[in-house]
């Protein structure tokens, strides 16, 4: 009977943490970042019922108990909005995350939670040298294999593929667009939604800059590459904000 209880197979993980973490816990009050975690986990716990959530510290990982079609609809779904809604919810909060495929295993009477496809999003997640949400390249084979059996998804309105910047290296990877009125881009609505997210970023960056001493110009670059990729997505938004005056510490 407790063999049924047990996730054990492939299936889709996503796996997410804070950006700058460490520096939070030892710079700012308690309560503050009781309040970033408690924002963090209020929209991890309101995820779909078929698309399982679990953390520790600042570490959320999203998993399902197999990876058809439709439960890589639940999860996409799921952490697209979870990062987006951590990017622009009352606290900003950067992330990192990677959706990633393959063996994972979940006894949740025991919490207990292994497996490669949760190793693999780790390092995909962790290594981004940006606030990022990715597909890993297992996530777009599982994909292609989907499409080639007749199997169409939605989620290619919501990435792009880009040049990811890693620590070492740049990876070809499908990168979470941020906007979710891509599809009607060019509209009014849309425009403001994206300049919104590029006011997001700065409040984030400001932050970052109080926390940063000796690292400073490692930790900013993160948030410069992260607008690079802004501007990339959309041209027009870089027009916009030329006469934007941004945060300083």
């Amino acid at each position: 009977m407790e063999e049924e209880n047990i996730i054990n197979g492939n299936c889709w993980v996503a796996y997410f943490d804070i950006l700058g973490f460490r520096k939070l816990m030892k710079n700012f009050p308690i309560w503050y970042v009781r309040d970033v975690l408690k924002q963090a986990l209020d929209t991890g716990n309101r995820s779909n019922v078929k698309c399982k959530f679990i953390f520790f510290s600042d570490s959320f990982i999203f998993y399902t108990s197999d990876d058809s079609p439709e439960s890589f609809s639940c999860i996409e779904g799921t952490s697209a909005l979870f990062f987006r809604s951590m990017f622009l919810g009352k606290e900003k909060i950067p992330m990192r995350g990677c959706l990633n495929v393959g063996r994972f295993c979940a006894d949740e009477e025991n919490r207990f939670f292994f497996g490669q496809a949760l190793i693999e999003a780790y390092d995909c997640a962790e290594g981004q040298n940006w606030i990022g949400f990715v597909l890993s390249e297992k996530t777009r084979e599982k994909l292609s294999s989907f499409e080639s059996a007749g199997i169409k998804s939605g989620y290619k309105n919501r990435y792009r593929e880009y040049k990811v910047p890693y620590k070492e290296e740049l990876r070809n990877l499908l990168a979470y667009n941020l906007n979710l009125l891509t599809t009607i881009g060019n509209t009014g609505q849309a425009r403001s939604q994206q300049y919104e997210l590029l006011r997001a970023l700065d409040h984030m960056k400001y932050v970052a800059q109080m926390l940063s001493t000796n690292d400073y110009e490692e930790i900013i670059t993160k948030y410069d590459k992260t607008e690079e990729f802004m501007f990339w997505l959309y041209p027009a938004l870089k027009e916009m904000t030329k006469n934007r005056v941004q945060l300083e510490r």
